[in-house]
């Protein structure tokens, strides 16, 4: 049996401007093997980034939901709430409701909490 999952993000919680949900609505991961093989591969790839921002929170790092964009020749990344650094949790049902919300977000980690330091060499 799967589990439901419900999520209700509040308003103010997106960065890009775009609305909350109107109703709650549940988020189950999707039977892959019933989807035409285009959608499957983009629904495991979903699952993955879950999957991913879940086993970062559970060994203790704090986790926001990013995207990346390409903007010309460059790459870039940004969280999609506000106060990321503030707002970055380990709660797993947290997590569930932000990629309900952006099933497309890749995992961001608080670097500063988890005491990590990245280095991020950017070439022309």
């Amino acid at each position: 049996m799967m589990a439901a999952f419900y999520s209700t993000p509040p308003e103010s919680e997106a960065t890009d401007g775009s609305a909350a949900p109107a109703a709650r609505q549940p988020w189950h991961r999707p039977q892959v093997a019933n989807l035409p093989p285009d959608e499957a591969a983009e629904a495991r790839r979903r699952v993955v980034n879950l999957d991913t921002a879940s086993e970062l929170a559970a060994a203790g790092l704090a986790i926001f939901p990013a995207v990346v964009e390409q903007r010309g020749d460059t790459w870039t990344k940004r969280p999609l709430i506000a106060g990321w650094q503030q707002r970055a949790t380990t709660d797993a049902a947290r997590i569930r409701d932000w990629w309900h919300r952006w099933p497309d977000a890749v995992p961001g980690i608080e670097l500063g909490r988890a005491g990590l330091v990245a280095v991020d060499a950017d070439l022309p």
